[in-house]
């Protein structure tokens, strides 16, 4: 039996997910709605996951006695026939996908649902919350159908727990994640029927309500797509098995990616990205005079990305001590969103680099600041290649460079491995010498290869396939 800190591989948690679908419910394969809670488990490990922190906020469930539907649902049945937006949560970075599509689709003519609290409005776009309480009928139907699925149901989940040497809590947790992912889908089968939207679009398919959406949309015939929200190199973890019916490719990389992933080319359409912008947004001397960084300074952004502590510890340290001492420089280390800063307390003391989490400091705002971008691997360089803004490959821990690989070989970002290499590549940018100029020509290379179109004129090309 594995201990509770084990985390799942992606390898492994695809196998489960698969030993799942071998169960269907209302026709939906059941490992394709777990996908999240099971993926969860490689992410944050059986001790400290967030499916058992969802299930203790949702464990009334099990007690069968709420009757609420929708947060402002009573004016949701005048919205037949429009475009529904799912978004994972109501976020500036992931709205900003759904933004630009309001230049080609009125407002009136679309909503936004998500499972994560909302306005009523969203950039003029009526908004509802999503829960997934049933009221009578609904629970009425959906133990008849799940009835039938029971002991199959807990069968499968004990022979997985002891093919994969699981902790024991698995049974219990995922067991109510079926229940829950049960009953978001016959509440989603119900909506969508109501509804008959003109199309589903999500910011990821994955994700726990957003998979039931999609999934129930395709089960109804309806269009359904859903964007990319992040990096998917080199393996597509969290994004393979797309279930949308068609997924908006960003560019040529992602096509190659989920063709060799054996994703049917028909669904895969090449848009560009609606969220993102070749020019940076903001007022950088507003944003630097509000985080204390005065207007002469050099400021070097290093982008974290989840790996395990001990090396982002590592590598935050070799960050700090290539900076030292070296003149007119700020450093700011901008964290990944699942990270907290209370983690890195100890590693930047006596620093003079700043630290921020994703709340503090802004995607735009960060890239408004940014005159380098420093990163072992991470989506958020390449989005800051997108800026025009120069990217370094800080790789000097034992973690395989993946992304950083590709910005190195094919993106000419150079390849800093000591506090000598950083001097040399900042002094290069700095200056603009002729090596630098061969670097930002390799960057546009590596640009238009994964982005076909940015901002408006990927959302015109998505309304183009939508209309």
């Amino acid at each position: 039996m594995k201990e509770k800190n084990y985390k799942l591989t992606w390898d492994e948690a695809l196998k489960i997910e698969e030993e799942f679908n071998a169960i269907c419910f209302m026709d939906i394969p059941l490992g394709k709605v777990l996908c999240y809670s099971i993926y969860d488990y490689c992410w944050n490990g059986f001790e400290k996951t967030t499916v058992k922190n969802r299930l203790k906020k949702e464990i009334n469930i099990l007690k069968y006695k709420n009757t609420f539907e929708f947060e402002g649902i009573s004016g949701l049945i005048n919205h037949k026939g429009k475009y529904i937006f799912n978004i994972t949560k109501n976020t500036d970075r992931l709205v900003s996908f759904f933004a630009p599509l309001k230049e080609y689709i009125d407002n009136k003519k679309c909503i936004f649902i998500s499972q994560d609290s909302l306005p009523d409005q969203i950039n003029n776009i009526p908004a509802f919350r999503f829960t997934n309480r049933l009221n009578r009928s609904q629970l009425k139907n959906w133990k008849k159908e799940y009835g039938q699925l029971f002991r199959n149901v807990k069968q499968i989940i004990k022979g997985i727990t002891n093919k994969f040497q699981l902790p024991i809590q698995f049974e219990r947790e995922i067991l109510l994640e079926v229940i829950m992912q049960t009953q978001n889908v016959l509440k989603c089968c119900q909506i969508l029927q109501s509804l008959s939207p003109k199309a589903v679009i999500t910011d990821h398919d994955r994700q726990a309500l957003n998979s039931c959406l999609i999934l129930s949309a395709s089960k109804l015939n309806i269009p359904n797509y859903t964007f990319i929200h992040g990096n998917t190199f080199p393996n597509a973890e969290a994004f393979y098995p797309v279930l949308a019916d068609k997924i908006f490719c960003w560019g040529e990389n992602h096509m190659k990616q989920f063709t060799r992933l054996k994703v049917e080319p028909n669904r895969l359409l090449v848009v560009g990205n609606t969220k993102i912008s070749r020019d940076t947004k903001g007022n950088n001397i507003e944003i630097r005079k509000k985080l204390g960084i005065g207007q002469e300074k050099t400021v070097l952004i290093l982008a974290t990305n989840n790996i395990e502590l001990h090396k982002r510890h590592e590598l935050v340290k070799g960050f700090i001590d290539f900076l030292d001492e070296i003149p007119n420089v700020h450093g700011i280390i901008r964290l990944h969103p699942v990270e907290n800063k209370t983690e890195y307390q100890d590693v930047i003391l006596k620093s003079n680099s700043s630290i921020f989490d994703s709340t503090e400091l802004g995607f735009e705002e960060s890239f408004t600041i940014a005159n380098i971008v420093i990163t072992h691997s991470s989506g958020y360089a390449l989005e800051a290649l997108f800026k025009k803004i120069p990217v370094l490959i800080l790789n000097i821990i034992d973690e395989p460079l993946f992304l950083g690989d590709e910005l190195i070989q094919v993106g000419g970002c150079p390849n800093i491995r000591s506090k000598a290499d950083m001097v040399a590549a900042i002094c290069n940018i700095i200056n603009d010498t002729p090596e630098n100029k061969e670097i930002r020509i390799k960057n546009e290379i590596l640009v238009n290869r994964y982005c076909k179109d940015f901002g408006d004129n990927a959302a015109s090309n998505i309304y183009q396939i939508i209309k």
